[in-house]
């Protein structure tokens, strides 16, 4: 999969730790698809990315199908269709179709306690939003932020084991993240973002199954005598 272009990113980080160019091409490809997840969730997309996603070349697993999805409504549609269907599914006035917030899916109200509980585990490992960001860290896009930090490096230290990976996925995004992306599938304003939601659909799957599995492998590790 051709690189994808970077997005504004809404927490801090650091210089990698490590060069990410050393890192096994299957983990730079999960680290630059959550990277398009948070770019394409934070904001319309840009020419820039519509471009890199005119690149990707999409195989017959799931997951290439998903992005081959996303490439080729891209490819069909205006800049300014992209940009007023992500106004009207997220910025709506006077209020928005979707609520991308854990707190709001997990509580059932915006500021709630999944978002406490993930400030808490975001300074413990050294998290921190950026000053000039108003958006809670609780955003799908920027959870997806921290997922692909996590696996580059992005944090001041060397990519985080799967086990912290997986802690961190079990505990802030699994939890919710496939309601919304069903809500976000079936909004009646969704085109382009049909597509982007069956993308996050099918990844965030396989990455569920990746972690159960070092769960499996951490717990068979532990119980050997």
């Amino acid at each position: 999969m051709d690189s994808i272009a970077e997005c504004q990113i809404t927490v801090e980080a650091e210089e990698p730790a490590i060069d990410s160019s050393s890192l096994p091409d299957e983990e730079m490809g999960r680290a630059e698809i959550y990277q398009l997840l948070a770019c394409l969730l934070s904001s319309p997309p840009s020419e820039e990315i519509i471009v890199s996603l005119a690149g990707l070349e999409a195989d017959d697993t799931d997951l290439g199908k998903a992005l081959g999805g996303v490439a080729a409504v891209a490819a069909k549609s205006d800049l300014k269709v992209l940009t007023d269907e992500y106004a009207d599914l997220f910025l709506g006035i006077p209020a928005p179709r979707l609520m991308p917030y854990a707190s709001y899916y997990v509580n059932d109200q915006l500021f709630g306690r999944a978002l406490a509980e993930l400030r808490i585990d975001l300074a413990r490992i050294g998290i921190a939003r950026r000053e000039n960001v108003t958006e809670p860290e609780d955003h799908v896009a920027t959870l997806c932020e921290i997922m692909t930090g996590m696996i580059v490096g992005a944090f001041g230290e060397a990519p985080r084991r799967l086990s912290r990976q997986a802690t961190f996925f079990e505990r802030h995004i699994r939890p919710w993240t496939g309601r919304f992306f069903s809500d976000l599938e079936a909004a009646e304003a969704s085109r382009f973002y049909m597509a982007v939601a069956q993308l996050g659909r099918v990844f965030f799957a396989l990455e569920e199954e990746a972690f159960k599995m070092v769960s499996a492998e951490a717990s068979d590790a532990t119980a050997a005598p």
